[in-house]
């Protein structure tokens, strides 16, 4: 349902994918040497550094593991075991944890990571596991609790113990850092935390932040074990899409539609859209007055999809959303609109119609891409209403 921005700039595109990449492979989780190996005993012609970065484009092309050559020769138990071989040497389950939900996580804002790219119902965001909302490094530092210290990567129990005691309450200025803490990683690790300014630094590698979301593998890896690894084949989604609806299965009928539907994809365009469908047919200026005189059905192509990820049912869930549309659009046409922008002005307070419409119909069928929850699901009804 939405792409991720991977693509737009094609400088961080490239650094994505290094970064990826060297994560990847500096660890000591895969055997390089044999993951080598089972490529080309596949017929695979990438390199593994290649294929860890290759586009879904080109994923799509590759063999499924039991069309390849790898099992030829073998019986049923051997084929299973070589399967099984093959699995736990693209262990995505030891990677996953500490590798790639921390690469996804410090990337979230850029890549704006807020709800499921599958369903775009429930948030998948990052967050800081505090136990309160801290305006600034100041105010952390001189009222946090020590459970809120453990969470600072190098603070352990006894330094966190010799903050609270010695230090809390004292440090006023960036310079009280340097002043007032003899401990050297204690003062390195809180000057990391913040400059001059006063802001509190939170980011992956200073902060143990936690994250909603789980990685699904567009290409399952039951058929492709050997891209379990592979950073466009990893899509960040909710927990019900991924693991309840989805699991280890297709959600395309076949592998040409996944440069459409896969969120990493660059170029294919998802076709998905909610209609709104009265009993006497559509008519704007004629608006039900309950949610019973209308249904929202999930128009596209793509049926596996919206089948096995139970798209119209949850979203029939929701209808509410596209009722408060439509009873607010009852109230306000176009003409009553251009009425209350024209009474502002006379008051001397600009205001022109989108800034209302905003206000009225909510900001977010006005943005490009802000994935926000039910971001396509308002502006396709918002469209119909001629909101926008």
């Amino acid at each position: 349902m939405r792409k991720i921005n991977y693509h737009k700039d094609s400088k961080v595109f490239e650094s994505f994918k290094e970064e990826y990449s060297k994560c990847i492979l500096d660890s000591n989780l895969l055997n390089k040497t044999e993951a080598k190996q089972l490529l080309k005993n596949i017929g695979i012609q990438y390199s593994l550094e290649e294929i860890l970065v290759l586009p879904i484009e080109k994923l799509i092309k590759l063999p499924e593991l039991d069309s390849s050559n790898v099992f030829k020769g073998l019986d049923k138990e051997q084929t299973r075991l070589e399967k099984s071989r093959i699995k736990g040497l693209f262990n995505y389950t030891a990677y996953q944890t500490n590798i790639l939900s921390n690469f996804f996580m410090k990337h979230s804002k850029e890549l704006k990571i807020k709800t499921c790219c599958y369903c775009n119902i429930d948030f998948v965001n990052p967050y800081i596991p505090f136990s309160n909302d801290y305006m600034d490094f100041y105010h952390f530092i001189n009222s946090c609790t020590k459970a809120d210290l453990l969470k600072i990567n190098n603070i352990g129990s006894n330094r966190a113990d010799i903050i609270i005691s010695k230090y809390q309450d004292k440090i006023k200025r960036y310079e009280d850092i340097e002043n007032l803490i003899d401990d050297t990683r204690i003062r390195n690790t809180l000057k990391n935390l913040t400059d001059k300014s006063g802001i509190l630094k939170i980011e992956n590698s200073l902060i143990q932040n936690k994250n909603h979301f789980t990685l699904d593998h567009v290409l399952p890896q039951s058929l492709y074990p050997y891209l379990s690894l592979c950073l466009f084949n990893l899509t960040p989604s909710c927990y019900s899409c991924n693991s309840k609806l989805k699991k280890d299965t297709k959600i395309y009928s076949s592998i040409s539609e996944i440069k459409s539907i896969s969120p990493t994809g660059i170029n294919g365009v998802f076709n998905l859209n909610f209609k709104i469908y009265f009993k006497d047919g559509f008519d704007k200026n004629n608006l039900p007055d309950t949610a019973n005189e209308y249904s929202i059905k999930i128009d596209s192509a793509h049926k596996e999809y919206i089948k096995r990820l139970n798209l119209q049912g949850r979203y029939n869930f929701h209808k509410d959303i596209s009722f408060e549309l439509i009873d607010k659009r009852k109230t306000y046409s176009d003409s009553q609109i251009q009425e209350i922008v024209t009474l502002f002005g006379e008051k001397n307070i600009e205001i022109n119609e989108i800034q209302l419409k905003k206000q009225i119909f909510g900001s977010v069928i006005f943005e490009e891409d802000s994935n926000a929850q039910f971001e396509k699901y308002k502006k396709d009804i918002a469209k119909q209403l001629d909101i926008i």
